[in-house]
């Protein structure tokens, strides 16, 4: 007789109706411990936010002071001081780009002692060319 043709016997055994059933048991008890823990664990989440607004306990970086050791960024009106110039001729400059070291923050400008060194300097030098310009024409 060939092969080919025969017909295949079936390798596995059937599996006896008291095995089905004791493993439907063990997955059923499975279910039912890991839902009785993720209840448990919502319980106390939803304890938790009702007891404590968190919002409230944790500041945002806008709210945080920070008083550094040296004066290395200054806000507009620290700037205006320092140049010995108004606060609105520090935001002008900044508009035109002749100061370029600076961050832009929801409270206004902080901007490097550096941006404002360079700021000073370029505006001497051209004034002391506008002087010498002027005084060379007469």
């Amino acid at each position: 007789m060939d092969q080919r043709n025969a017909p295949r016997k079936s390798s596995s055994r059937p599996v006896p109706a008291a095995a089905t059933l004791m493993a439907a048991l063990i997955l059923g008890i499975c279910l039912i411990i890991s839902a009785a823990i993720i209840s448990g664990s919502l319980k106390k989440l939803t304890t938790a936010v009702n007891e404590k607004d968190f919002a409230s306990t944790y500041s945002s970086p806008s709210n945080l002071t920070v008083k550094p050791e040296s004066t290395d960024y200054f806000t507009a009106a620290e700037a205006a001081q320092y140049l010995k110039i108004t606060e609105s001729e520090v935001k002008a400059a900044i508009t035109k780009g002749e100061i370029s070291e600076y961050i832009s923050t929801s409270a206004g400008y902080s901007i490097s002692k550096k941006a404002l060194d360079e700021y000073f300097s370029n505006k001497a030098y051209a004034q002391l060319l506008n002087d010498n310009s002027a005084g060379g024409e007469e």
